[in-house]
């Protein structure tokens, strides 16, 4: 059961309310332009996942989008949190196109191209030390309170 709906992010509203009245000459227009078009491709990949996360059983899981939680004096963000009796996962969803390649020796995600102008990402460094203890113990908060 889907508790909590995915919304359109308001950033994305912006940027199109912003592009609507901004001239064509604009020198930010084509920063703006790719921002908008970044953004709205990321919110695409996340409703492309939501049809396969609607075919799951109701009664099974529980779906919440876009958990915005706090931990002093910070936030974090979780695009998709699906909860079952026996375990809680958490989605991160990226909308990249063309074919990925991951590189164990280095643990990084390459996309398919001239791999000496990729800008990738460790995937290490997205796990920082207490990320998990920090995320379960909020998330039992949480939970508590559903």
């Amino acid at each position: 059961m889907i508790t909590k709906q995915r919304t359109i992010p308001l950033i994305i509203l912006k940027l199109d309310s912003l592009l609507r009245r901004l001239p064509p000459t604009h020198p930010k227009r084509i920063l703006i332009q790719g921002d908008f078009a970044k953004r709205m491709a990321g919110y695409k990949g996340e409703q492309a996942l939501d049809y396969y996360l609607n075919q799951l059983s109701p009664s099974d899981f529980l779906i919440l989008h876009d958990l915005r939680l706090p931990s002093e004096p910070y936030f974090f963000q979780i695009d998709t949190l699906l909860l079952t009796t026996r375990y809680l996962l958490i989605l991160e969803i990226k909308n990249i196109a063309g074919t990925l390649y991951f590189e164990k020796s280095s643990s990084q995600l390459i996309p398919g191209c001239n791999v000496q102008t990729v800008s990738s990402f460790r995937l290490k460094e997205l796990t920082a030390p207490g990320t998990a203890q920090f995320a379960g113990k909020t998330l039992k908060r949480l939970t508590k309170t559903l």
